[in-house]
C-alpha cells in the first residue's frame, strides 16, 4: 500500500488574488472570523456558487405536490439536523439520550428521534473498535472560510474526519464541505486525516448509511485533492462576485 502524502492546494496566483479581495470585503452575516475578520460559511459558498436543475427541481415539487414554499421546508429541515446534531454532542460527551420532548410537530419528533437513533445504532457499533473522540463540534476557521467539523474520530489509531447527514442522498457537494474541512484541519492545526467518512442518518426509519473515502488510496487521495481544488476556485468567485456586487451598489446604487 502506497504511504499517505498530503498535498494541499496552494496556487500561488489564486491565493494572491484572493488575498487582495479580502482586503476589499466585508462579510458582516457569518459567525465566523479570522483574527477579527469575519469570513463565509463553506456551505453558504457552495449553496451561492454551485446551482443546479435538479434544485430547481425540488423547490418545483415541494410546491406542488406538498404545497410548501420550499425556503420554509428547507428552514425546517435544517431545524431538525440542527437538534439532531446537537443530540448527538450531547449523547458522545455525557451519555445522555434525548427524547426531544419539547417538540410540539408530530412529524418533526419522530424524524429526529429516528436520525438520533440511527446514529446511536451507528456508535454502538464503532464503539467496538478502539475510538477516541479528537473533536467535536469544532469551529473550523482559515484566512478564507468557515465551518463547524462535526467529529474528528480515531478509529484503531487512523483519524477520520466525519460528517453527519440527515439529508435523502449523498452529494458530491458532502465531498466539497469535507475537502475544505480537511484543508483547514492540516493549515491551522497540522492535523493528517487518514479518511474520510460521511454518515447518512435516515430520519424515516432507524438505519444508517456510511461512505467511506479511505485516504490511504492513491485514486482518493488524488480525487480529494481535486474537490479541494475545485472548492477553493469556488471560494475566489464568491469573493469575486461580492465584490463586484459591493462595488456596483457603490457606484451605480445597483440592488441585489
Amino acid at each position: 500500500m502506497k504511504p499517505f502524502i498530503y498535498n494541499t492546494i496552494n496556487d500561488s496566483s489564486l491565493i494572491t488574488e484572493m488575498n487582495l479581495l479580502l482586503d476589499n470585503t466585508d462579510i458582516t452575516e457569518s459567525p465566523y472570523s479570522y483574527f477579527g475578520s469575519r469570513v463565509p460559511r463553506v456551505t453558504s459558498i457552495l449553496k451561492e456558487m454551485i446551482h443546479s436543475d435538479g434544485l430547481m427541481n425540488w423547490a418545483n415539487y415541494i410546491g406542488r405536490v406538498k404545497h410548501m414554499d420550499h425556503n420554509k421546508f428547507s428552514e425546517n429541515s435544517a431545524n431538525i439536523g440542527t437538534r439532531v446534531h446537537d443530540a448527538i454532542e450531547k449523547y458522545v460527551s455525557t451519555g445522555y439520550v434525548e427524547t426531544f420532548s419539547d417538540v410540539d410537530n408530530i412529524s418533526d419528533k419522530y424524524k429526529m428521534k429516528n436520525a438520533f437513533m440511527s446514529f446511536k445504532e451507528w456508535w454502538d457499533i464503532i464503539s467496538t473498535h478502539d475510538i477516541e473522540v479528537l473533536m467535536q463540534e469544532q469551529p473550523l476557521v482559515c484566512k478564507y472560510y468557515g465551518g463547524t467539523l462535526d467529529m474528528l474520530l480515531k478509529i484503531d489509531g487512523r483519524i477520520f474526519l466525519i460528517d453527519f447527514k440527515t439529508s435523502n442522498h449523498f452529494s458530491y457537494k458532502y465531498h466539497l464541505q469535507t475537502a475544505a474541512y480537511r484543508r483547514s484541519l492540516y493549515t491551522e492545526y497540522g492535523i493528517t486525516v487518514d479518511g474520510i467518512l460521511i454518515l447518512k442518518l435516515n430520519k424515516e426509519v432507524v438505519c444508517f448509511e456510511e461512505q467511506v473515502i479511505d485516504l490511504t488510496l492513491i485514486q482518493n487521495i488524488q480525487y480529494i485533492n481535486d474537490c479541494e481544488r475545485f472548492f477553493m476556485s469556488l471560494v475566489y468567485s464568491y469573493y469575486n462576485r461580492f465584490y463586484i456586487e459591493t462595488r456596483s451598489k457603490d457606484i451605480f446604487g445597483l440592488r441585489y
